[in-house]
């Protein structure tokens, strides 16, 4: 997180951090993002993020946060883009 927020202040973006660390805390989460007012969000790669993706999108779309995802996944699910390796690719290459 530390480079994130690193890299945002050179580019004079506010860095805020919102947790969730179950799926019964997500909507929480959400709540408190758009209290902050935030203008997007970057979802750090997770276990748990994975297997709420569509309703992570779900409640992105909801309350109109655009999102950058790591992995093309979320997109099929319903979110807005993703930006990182295809990991389709990644495991063709690799077996």
């Amino acid at each position: 997180m530390n480079e994130t927020r690193t890299a945002g202040r050179a580019l004079g973006i506010e860095v805020d951090v919102h947790r969730a660390a179950a799926p019964h805390e997500l909507d929480t989460a959400f709540a408190a993002i758009v209290r902050s007012r935030a203008s997007a969000l970057l979802l750090i790669p997770d276990t748990m993020f994975n297997r709420e993706r569509r309703r992570i999108a779900e409640l992105a779309t909801t309350n109109r946060l655009p999102v950058i995802y790591h992995w093309q996944a979320y997109v099929d699910a319903g979110g807005l883009m993703s930006y990182g390796p295809n990991l389709n690719d990644l495991h063709r290459r690799a077996a």
